[in-house]
């Protein structure tokens, strides 16, 4: 019966060490999908502006129509400097993000697509790295982890 609750125990670790290291994939996951649902809204929001003159708060109410563009909390938004930027969003992008949001109620129509145009990139080249980081997480946390679970289990036995 002993030995029984040892496999128990020691097969629970291992499962919950897979478990961290996936929840570790989950969070890399879950920033990728911040960033890059952000950059298409930006391109969205460029797309629409270059085929129709809107105003800001024009635009984000289209935008809101979108579940995909409502998950970003466009409902309490009235301007596009409203916007909340995702918390996966390095510093310095954030930074210059909010400075353009800011100076497109500025600019004319051209100048504003291609201000949005060039956020966008610049949040889908984020989003890149992101992805990529994910990718990597999903080979190597579950594994690590689970690895984990066997030393403590070997260490524990």
């Amino acid at each position: 019966m002993k030995e029984v609750l040892r496999f128990v125990g020691a097969l629970l670790l291992i499962l919950a060490g897979a478990g961290s290291g996936m929840a570790v994939y989950s969070h890399k996951y879950s920033c990728w999908r911040q960033l890059y649902t952000f950059s298409r809204f930006l391109q969205y929001l460029e797309e629409t502006l270059t085929y129709q003159a809107l105003t800001g708060t024009q635009l984000l109410r289209r935008a809101e129509r979108y579940p995909e563009f409502a998950r970003i909390g466009l409902a309490r938004c009235r301007e596009l400097t409203d916007v909340p930027l995702p918390a996966s969003m390095p510093e310095p992008l954030r930074q210059e993000v909010r400075s353009n949001l800011e100076q497109l109620a500025f600019e004319s129509r051209t100048s504003a697509c291609s201000t949005l145009q060039r956020m966008a990139r610049l949040c889908e080249d984020a989003a890149a790295e992101k992805q990529s980081e994910a990718s990597a997480a999903r080979k190597l946390w579950p594994r690590l982890g689970a690895c984990l679970g066997v030393f403590a289990a070997i260490l524990l036995w």
